[in-house]
C-alpha cells in the first residue's frame, strides 16, 4: 500500500469513523493517487476537528470546503 510522504490523518477503522467528516482522508488518498503537485495544501483545512455530534456546527464551513475540494479532485480524475 502506498503512503503519503507526510500523512496528516489518522487511519480510520470503518465508514462510521468520525475522522472521515473532515474529508482529510480522501484528500490524502488523492495525494497518493494523483500526480505530485495536483493536491494543493494551501486549499486544505488541516486543523479541522472531526464532527462530534449531528448538531455540531463548529467549523462546518471548513469541513464543507474540504469536502468540495475532495469531490472536485475526484471528478478531475474521472470519478463520478
Amino acid at each position: 500500500l502506498f503512503r503519503s510522504q507526510n500523512p496528516r490523518t489518522k487511519c480510520s477503522n470503518s465508514f462510521k469513523d468520525r475522522t472521515l467528516t473532515t474529508c482529510l482522508f480522501y484528500i490524502e488518498l488523492m495525494k497518493v493517487v494523483c500526480d505530485e503537485g495536483t493536491v494543493k495544501d494551501d486549499l486544505v483545512n488541516y486543523d479541522v476537528p472531526p464532527l462530534k455530534s449531528q448538531s455540531d456546527d463548529s467549523q462546518m464551513q471548513e469541513r464543507m470546503a474540504n469536502a468540495r475540494y475532495a469531490i472536485s479532485l475526484i471528478r478531475m480524475h474521472g470519478g463520478d
